[in-house]
């Protein structure tokens, strides 16, 4: 069974239409989920966790994204998909493109770097980094969360 990416985060946009929360008018697709830290307030930036046994695609910078890591799912229900971890405060130094990391390896600490609201992750399954149009609904972590 997988671990949940965030400990005792909370789903603060599904996977699916929304209104954008930029402009607060228009319907944008939302093709992951977001995950906020704990609302108890002690842990703003919490560790972010890698979900199942994966090999390190990416990792580094980009305008959308901010900081984030690739990673490209081994084991699990999604095996042979990517999944980015962005929007991190850092990401762990560990890390390095091409190494295995297992579940439970922390990735990095949440943020709001890139195109982003406020803190949280936003966690997206797609068969190709270069296909965004392309995303599956990763509902095996929504349920992780009741």
């Amino acid at each position: 069974m997988a671990i949940k990416p965030v400990k005792n985060g909370r789903i603060t946009s599904e996977y699916g239409w929304r209104t954008d929360p930029f402009n607060h008018i228009k319907k944008e697709w939302h093709p992951g989920i977001d995950i906020a830290p704990p609302a108890d307030g002690h842990n703003p930036h919490p560790e972010i966790y890698n979900v199942w046994k994966s090999q390190v695609h990416i990792l580094g910078t980009s305008a959308t994204f901010g900081e984030r890591v690739w990673v490209k799912l081994l084991e699990g229900p999604y095996k042979g998909l990517f999944m980015v971890y962005p929007h991190m405060q850092s990401i762990n130094p560990a890390l390095k493109p091409g190494i295995t990391i297992e579940e439970g390896t922390i990735i990095g600490a949440m943020g709001s770097t890139g195109h982003s609201t406020g803190v949280h992750t936003h966690l997206e399954i797609r068969p190709s980094v270069e296909k965004p149009g392309n995303a599956i609904n990763p509902v095996e972590i929504r349920q992780m969360y009741p």
